[in-house]
Formats: structure tokens, sequence, C-alpha cells
């Protein structure tokens, strides 16, 4: 009799290279809070469970994974449900793309994985068959969410959130807590594009194919100003107030010294006859 179930959590597990390749009848495998990652970089490799041609349900939640890769392209086609949840993904290496590889996967958990945003093109294009897909825990802001949902809604996926009470600074938006922007509300993309581009947006940056653009315009703060522009100004400004001293001062000695002129001249002696007469 084959095993088909495995659970091995909580365990100081790192190289699972004895489990893919002595227990291929696996259907469910859970390897949440464990160190399968340590010796990785730190990425979840799914091509590493490719020979387990039956798998179904693959659980690493926890694993401190910063990325998911499948560098190989390696298929595994019979697996339903993925749970990457509670791993603090870079953000930015972070793409739907690499879930092609999983043709029938209808359920993928990226609860609780610190991002910010989410690369999104064609959901259908990446997991043609998903139904459920499950963000709780994140840290989108409302207007990126509320794109996400609406496009998601649009290809027929849920998105089920379960949140009652948000932190403070967030907005519950369908059962998720979103960081809330005050009252900016973006502008409506226009009718028959489906398709959202992360790096206009905000919904993720694409490293390794862009997206047709959907902007989203961010109203513009102008510069302050630098404590150098401020000291040279104040700087201009002494300046400008010594030379108008100075003028002020010149032409005030200016005018003193044409009124002692007046003054002198009308007190020099008058001339009489006898200093007029010549010496004999």
């Amino acid at each position: 009799m084959k095993l088909t179930t495995l659970s091995l959590r909580d365990n100081p597990i790192s190289d699972i290279t004895t489990i893919v390749q002595h227990l291929s009848g696996l259907e469910m495998l859970d390897l949440s809070s464990t160190e399968v990652t340590i010796d990785k970089d730190n990425t979840i490799e799914l091509s590493s469970f490719a020979p387990l041609i039956n798998l179904t349900e693959l659980y690493l939640s926890r694993v401190e994974a910063y990325y998911l890769e499948n560098e190989a392209e390696a298929k595994l086609p019979a697996l339903k449900i993925l749970d990457v949840s509670g791993n603090p993904f870079t953000t930015s290496d972070f793409n739907l793309r690499v879930f092609r590889t999983l043709p029938n996967l209808e359920e993928l958990s990226l609860r609780d994985a610190v991002m910010d945003h989410l690369s999104v093109t064609d959901i259908r294009q990446d997991l043609p068959a998903l139904k459920r897909i499950y963000l709780d825990g994140n840290n989108f802001n409302c207007t990126v969410l509320q794109i996400l949902l609406a496009h998601f809604k649009e290809k027929g996926l849920e998105a089920p959130g379960q949140s009652s009470k948000c932190h403070p600074g967030y907005d519950n938006v369908q059962g998720l807590c979103c960081k809330s922007y005050g009252d900016y509300i973006p502008p409506v993309r226009p009718q028959g594009s489906s398709t959202l581009d992360p790096t206009k947006d905000g919904l993720g940056t694409t490293t390794r194919s862009p997206a047709v653009s959907t902007p989203i315009d961010t109203p513009s703060i102008p510069p302050s100003k630098t404590k150098s522009e401020n000291e040279e100004n104040g700087s201009n400004q002494l300046t400008l107030i010594i030379i108008c001293t100075v003028i002020g001062l010149l032409v005030v000695l200016g005018i003193a010294l044409l009124v002692y002129k007046q003054v002198m001249k009308r007190h020099q002696p008058v001339p009489t006859s006898d200093n007029l007469m010549p010496d004999l």
C-alpha cells in the first residue's frame, strides 16, 4: 500500500530529496513551518515537487520564503490546492506566471504574505482553473485591492474575506482590510480593457514581462525647498538690507554736508570799504 498523505509540519526538515524520490504516490504533502527553503536561498522551487505526479494538495505556509520560482517550468498536473501563506515574499519578484505549470490549480492561498501589490494581466492566462484566491492579511491599499477584486469578479474568481474589523488606518473592502488613503477616487478604467499594468497603477512591478498600461493618476505635490536654498535666500535678503542701509547713510551724509555748506556761507564776514582800500 502506497503512502498518500504525509504531514511534516513544524519539523526542522530541510531536505525533501528522499520524499520526492521514494514517495511518488503522495497526494497530500504538508511541509508548513519547516526549513525546506533554508538551503535554497529562501526560495520555494515548485519544480522540486514535479516527481510527485499524483500530488493534489501542497502546503508550504510559513517556511520563510522570499521567492516562489519554477525555473525548470516543470508541471504538476494533478495539483489543485497550494498554500504558500505566511511567507514574506518579495513582491517585486512575485509574478502569477509562475503558476502556469499548474493547469488544474483550483485554490491558491497568499494570506499574510506582506504584499502591497500583485502583478496581474489576465489571471485566466496564468491560472485557467482557479476558483478561489485568498489574500487576507496583506498590505494592499484600497485602490489596488478594489481593482484586483473587480478583475477577479470579471473572471469568475472568488476572493473570500473574513475580516470584520480592521486596524486604524485601514478600511474593510468585501471582508478584506486595506490601507485607506482618504477620499481619493482613482479614474475609471476604460470599458473594454481587461488588462491591468502593475507598473502603472500600483498592482506590482513586472520584472519579466510588462503588461498593457492602465495608469492611475496621483496628485502631484510640489517639492519643498531644501535647507541650502532657504539659507541662500536668507543670505541674499541680508545683503540687500545692508546695501540699502549704506545707501541711506550716504544720502543722509550728503544732505548734511549741503546743509553745513549753506550755513557756513551765510556766516562769512561782509567786506567793508576799509578792507577794500589798498595799502599806501
